[in-house]
């Protein structure tokens, strides 16, 4: 039944987008802060291209020093059980790194972070 009749939700806050819409804020002249909004913008927009090159390089030279692993291992034992062993426990290891990090390093990292995504575009103030 709409609206809730309890209360449960009346201490959460939200967002207010309705704000920008509002004619003091279109009104409003510029100030030192746009400024720093645009400064804000212009060094993500250079540091988000830096940090996803230097993720696709570390990709890449993982993925090579992988198949040298696993061609150097198939020249010495000319065995494909070994090889593939090797294969696994290679990915294995970076799996363990990947979810070690994730519990004790950056437990926030959790989950795919859509739900809180779709959750502040509509106006859930999420921590």
């Amino acid at each position: 039944m709409y609206p809730r009749r309890d209360n449960v939700y009346e201490h959460k806050d939200s967002l207010n987008f309705d704000m920008m819409k509002t004619r003091i804020f279109m009104d409003r002249k510029g100030t030192h802060q746009d400024m720093y909004l645009w400064l804000a913008h212009l060094v993500l927009g250079m540091i988000m291209p830096t940090i996803t090159f230097l993720m696709a390089t570390v990709e890449d030279t993982i993925s090579e020093v992988r198949a040298e692993f696993i061609q150097a291992i198939i020249d010495k034992n000319n065995s494909a059980l070994d090889a593939y062993l090797a294969y696994t426990f290679y990915g294995m290891f970076f799996v363990l790194i990947a979810t070690l990090l994730t519990i004790y390093v950056g437990p926030g990292a959790n989950g795919s972070g859509v739900a809180e995504i779709m959750g502040l575009l509509n106006g859930i103030n999420y921590p």
